[in-house]
């Protein structure tokens, strides 16, 4: 926790470094003709929120119970405990997978979607970074900037590799134990009951049709992400195509993920768009405008997350004190 809060500051201090640097009142000008871009850019972050829920619903069993309203509200939760707190973009994925398992789901298959919900949001996120790459190649782009993606993937591929063959193999005994263990520190009862993980998990991926559907699902929404660059620089009078969007988001997550130790990406968002936005002629006052367009959707949803949680939160205190019954197969 302590390493995380280090990495928090430094981006922190990165972030506002660059905004001091490039002019606070010109990057505030093209913030804000962005104008209600900034309003739309929100609007179409609940709805790639909404995709990925339907991928992720599509992985539980057809008796789950689990209601849309539910699991959009539960993956607002992942997202906003993963953006908004210093948990290393992982964090969210326990807090899910406990409200998930309360929603009715039971524990091991609960944590069973989560794990493999987490690895096709990976996997599709690698088809999308090579897409990206692919699209900057043919565009004559940033050699050094293609060097280092590809570098980058060839350290990722390896490692997603690792994870399938992980999961397929049933070496999850040891996840297991260690999420019983966290249960059992917080008093998660729901999780503590894990026993049969690995069962549920070799369920999912015998299911082919529901991985392949969710995989495309997951796949489609980080492309509908791409058209948020392409909407935010149109209404700050730029322009970009939407091959151009393409790369700058791709490979701008790609960055955030790789470096998943500085909560939210403080500074390393904002980095990354200043370096991929040249690549195109765009300023740095402009790419820094982006990001903090991006953080304000990013903000609107995280803090909509830590609500919803806050809120299930409670919600089990009270089944625990016996003034609320709770929900079946809780």
């Amino acid at each position: 926790m302590r390493y995380l809060f280090l990495t928090g500051g430094l981006g922190l201090a990165l972030l506002f470094g660059l905004l001091y640097h490039y002019g606070i009142e010109d990057i505030a000008a093209a913030f804000a003709a962005a104008g209600w871009g900034v309003a739309l850019l929100v609007v179409m972050r609940f709805g790639q929120v909404g995709g990925a829920a339907i991928g992720w619903s599509i992985l539980f069993p057809p008796s789950s119970g689990v209601t849309a309203g539910q699991t959009f509200g539960l993956r607002l939760v992942r997202e906003g405990v993963n953006t908004l707190l210093p948990v290393a973009q992982v964090g969210g994925e326990f807090i899910g997978a406990r409200l998930l398992a309360h929603a009715g789901l039971g524990a091991g298959a609960a944590v069973a979607t989560v794990i493999v919900d987490l690895f096709l949001q990976a996997f599709t996120q690698a088809i999308f970074t090579i897409a990206g790459l692919a699209v900057l190649i043919m565009l004559g782009g940033d050699m050094l900037i293609v060097r280092e993606v590809v570098v980058g993937l060839l350290i990722l591929v390896p490692g997603l590799i690792g994870f399938f063959l992980v999961q397929r193999l049933g070496g999850f005994g040891w996840i297991e134990r260690r999420i019983v263990k966290i249960a059992e520190d917080r008093n998660w009862v729901s999780l503590g009951k894990l026993t049969d993980l690995n069962e549920h998990i070799q369920r999912l991926y015998r299911n082919r049709a529901a991985i392949i559907r969710s995989t495309l699902i997951h796949l489609l929404v980080w492309f509908v992400g791409a058209s948020e660059i392409w909407i935010i620089l149109t209404f700050m009078g730029q322009t970009v195509t939407l091959a151009e969007a393409l790369v700058i988001e791709s490979l701008s997550q790609a960055l955030r993920s790789a470096t998943f130790v500085v909560p939210a990406g403080l500074g390393v968002q904002e980095g990354g768009l200043i370096a991929l936005c040249a690549v195109f002629g765009l300023p740095p006052t402009i790419a820094l405008a982006l990001s903090l367009s991006k953080r304000v959707a990013e903000v609107a949803v995280g803090v909509t997350g830590l609500l919803i949680w806050q809120v299930q939160e409670s919600r089990l205190a009270l089944i625990r004190a016996g003034a609320l019954q709770p929900e079946t197969g809780a």
